[in-house]
């Protein structure tokens, strides 16, 4: 999964990218996405942000707290998204699509 950042005005400002051998579950990869995505804005030091996904399952899931499959990495999102000024929205697979083909690449590369 991946994470790319950008400013406002549509800059890059940096991205992030994990393979995870094993879990093949999507709302999961996601739920690691969107943590690996705030990690990527604490090393950037940025503040205020939006972590965009095209996964509702993860969003629904993050903001009522949900503890399904990937319950502790919702608790780490939720307890770490507090301490920041974040906003969680969907946004479609066409419109994020440089995150979606940088999770490609980096899968494609390791094989």
């Amino acid at each position: 999964r991946a994470a790319v950042c950008r400013d406002e005005e549509g800059n890059f400002l940096g991205s992030s990218a994990l393979v995870i051998e094993g879990v093949i579950d999507p709302a999961t990869l996601d739920a690691i996405a969107w943590r690996e995505a705030l990690a990527l804005v604490e090393d950037l030091h940025i503040q205020h942000f939006v972590v965009a996904s095209y996964c509702l399952q993860v969003i629904s899931d993050i903001h009522k707290g949900a503890r399904g499959a990937y319950g502790a990495i919702v608790s780490e999102i939720s307890s770490h998204s507090t301490s920041l000024n974040c906003t969680f929205s969907f946004e479609s697979r066409a419109v994020n699509y440089e995150a979606h083909s940088l999770a490609k690449f980096s899968w494609r590369s390791i094989r």
